[in-house]
């Protein structure tokens, strides 16, 4: 018979947490890229969110794409926006975007290897189009070499359409509407999804904590015994933290833990619990000491011990098992009884 709790990953049932009553409408607004690339200057929309796994197109990808802007193709699918505190951040449509502001900008991405005829014409450190299939003549054009009226259907006249996702959308509305519309997948992690919809100075002292080189990022290193975790799972193994500091066992985990730590960044966030936070760090930093201390064998922490016969022996589906993280670090984060507990 299989164990409670064998997988500690799937800690959360599939829809709690999910609205009952009908969702506020997402709205449609168009924007012209000009507007657009004006908000990102301005810090109020985040091109490339933690989330995003960086462009990826192709210099011919990104031709097409403003080849098709030039022939007054519609903007299909809309580009999705989550709406944050800071303004937006871009959901689904990055490549459109960043193609748009290279060519703008006369930029090249990163991955873009300059070819013998690009370096033959002098384009090889800008973006110049190729590989047009209809606009022939605008084959090796930049966005300079454009004339008044196709640099103004680029900025200025081209209709940006963009769906867009009031906040008032739950953790787990969000990550089923995702996974309706891309047959089954979602593109990002719960917790990279929250970074996205809260940002605010908690936000970063959990970046800083997952991948910093502090004294707390150090200690928890040592806990994890050497196991290499992504970023976006040490930063929600250390939120769980804080939500069991902040609303206690009794409040934990509900309805889901997928929204009680979408709701605790919000709340956080915010910096009215600045002086709490800093006791709670106290008690992460006291914690992952002793449980080093405690449990001088990498192999047993964070693990359920289960009946091994003569000899203990300890689950291995994970490398952390969440709740016994829970139970461990909660426990053990109290540095005036440090000596105690040792």
């Amino acid at each position: 018979a299989s164990t409670p709790d064998d997988d500690d990953d799937d800690d959360d049932d599939e829809y709690a947490g999910a609205s009952q009553r009908q969702l506020d409408a997402v709205t449609v607004k168009n924007f012209e890229f000009e507007t657009i690339l004006n908000k990102e200057e301005a810090g109020e929309l985040d091109l490339q969110p933690l989330f995003q796994r960086g462009f990826k197109w192709s210099q011919k990808q990104s031709s097409l794409w403003i080849e098709s802007i030039l022939r007054g193709y519609p903007c299909l699918p809309e580009i999705v926006l989550l709406l944050t505190e800071d303004g937006y951040a871009v959901f689904d449509g990055q490549q459109r975007l960043s193609s748009v502001k290279l060519f703008i900008k006369g930029e090249r991405a990163p991955g873009w290897k300059p070819t013998a005829p690009q370096k033959k014409a002098g384009t090889d450190g800008t973006f110049a189009l190729e590989g047009l299939p209809i606009l022939k003549g605008l084959e090796g054009k930049t966005f300079k070499d454009l004339d008044r009226a196709q640099q103004r259907q680029i900025k200025n006249q081209y209709d940006l359409r963009c769906a867009i996702i009031p906040k008032t959308w739950s953790m787990q509305d969000f990550i089923d509407f995702f996974k309706r519309i891309q047959g089954g997948g979602t593109p990002m992690t719960d917790q990279e999804l929250r970074r996205a919809i809260s940002t605010g100075p908690f936000t970063k002292m959990l970046d800083g904590l997952a991948d910093g080189e502090g004294e707390t990022s150090r200690r928890l290193a040592e806990a994890l015994g050497g196991t290499v975790l992504p970023k976006d799972e040490k930063q929600e193994l250390l939120l769980r933290y804080f939500a069991l500091r902040c609303d206690g066992p009794r409040d934990f985990y509900k309805p889901s833990m997928k929204q009680h730590a979408l709701e605790l960044m919000k709340r956080l966030n915010k910096g009215e619990d600045d002086a709490r936070i800093e006791e709670w760090r106290r008690g992460l930093d006291a914690a992952l000491e002793l449980t080093v201390l405690i449990f001088p064998d990498p192999k047993e922490r964070f693990r359920r011990a289960v009946d091994g016969g003569a000899a203990t022996r300890f689950q291995t589906s994970a490398s952390v098992q969440k709740h016994i993280w829970d139970t461990v670090l909660y426990c053990l984060s109290r540095p005036d009884r440090k000596a105690a507990l040792v």
